[in-house]
């Protein structure tokens, strides 16, 4: 991250997290979604909430480690559910005949 003039910064080489009940925790390398989104990322000043530096021992960092070393395949975002809605449970209901 580097600051861009006094409202701006500049993010390369993002990473984020994405959890799901279906495949657990899984590091996303920005660039992969739907979108196509490519670096650098700008983000207004602004809209930072906290910045957080990482522990070189941390379970992210190591992720990225192993990503970049090729021992981790670029994940890309799961598709939305398409499941198919299960049917409302039946409830017996009157005949309109009684």
């Amino acid at each position: 991250m580097q600051e861009q003039g006094t409202d701006w910064f500049v993010l390369s080489d993002v990473f984020y997290l994405s959890t799901s009940e279906q495949s657990g925790t899984q590091l996303i390398k920005r660039g992969s979604e739907a979108q196509g989104p490519k670096e650098p990322m700008i983000i207004s000043r602004a809209q930072v909430l906290c910045i957080e530096n990482m522990r070189d021992d941390s379970d992210v960092v190591k992720l990225i480690q192993r990503f970049k070393s090729a021992q981790l395949p670029v994940t890309t975002p799961p598709p939305p559910s398409a499941a198919p809605a299960s049917p409302a449970p039946s409830t017996p209901r009157p005949s309109p005949t009684r």
